[in-house]
């Protein structure tokens, strides 16, 4: 098992990678009226970007990464995705029509099905029983201020800058977070705080 000090920062590591996630999924939704102007979006076209294409691509790969995940270098899988829904949100910046945006938001969406699975698995393995429920509750906290600060940063830069800049803004340190991950976190062994089996069996019989 790790020590304290290397578990905790990795778990700080994952849980800004779920606030980045959160940060980046939320822009979106804050530029509908600039979206509607430039590229004349109909609102059937912009409910779809910001929920069905996101969540069914989200769902979908999420299965997949969870495969990838329990066959894979965790920390390698955590390091693509945030690169690809990264330089994916910075992309939507540069979008010119509906057909680009939806591009992209799908590849933000594959890219941000690694971050669960990764997540959960690395933090199990990470932390024993006992501390699991602690760890889990820090993690998650990444997501309500993931979303506060989305709809912030999205509706403040966008009021300042415009939606273009707002997306690369936001996207683009991304690829320094992945970074980050590869060169701090550490891959930790495969069910290396999980009890001995016959303990486990006492346990049960008590």
């Amino acid at each position: 098992m790790p020590p304290p000090p290397r578990r905790n920062a990795t778990l700080c590591l994952l849980t800004l990678t779920l606030l980045v996630s959160f940060i980046d999924r939320n822009l979106l939704s804050t530029m509908f009226e600039p979206l509607n102007k430039e590229l004349g979006l109909t609102d059937s076209q912009l409910g779809f970007l910001s929920g069905v294409a996101f969540s069914v691509c989200g769902a979908l790969f999420g299965l997949a990464m969870g495969w990838l995940t329990d066959r894979l270098n965790r920390k390698h899988l955590l390091v693509c995705g945030i690169t690809v829904w990264s330089l994916a949100t910075a992309a939507q910046g540069l979008a010119t029509s509906y057909w680009q945006l939806l591009l992209t938001r799908v590849l933000v969406g594959i890219g941000e099905a690694t971050g669960g699975p990764v997540a959960h698995s690395m933090i199990c393995d990470l932390f024993p029983p006992d501390e699991r429920g602690r760890a889990l509750s820090v993690w998650n906290t990444a997501i309500p201020a993931g979303t506060l600060l989305g709809l912030l940063l999205g509706g403040g830069i966008t009021g300042s800058l415009g939606w273009r800049a707002a997306f690369i803004i936001v996207g683009l340190p991304g690829v320094v977070l992945a970074a980050l991950v590869g060169l701090c976190a550490r891959e930790p062994v495969r069910g290396g705080t999980e009890r001995p089996h016959e303990e486990l069996l006492e346990s049960d019989d008590e």
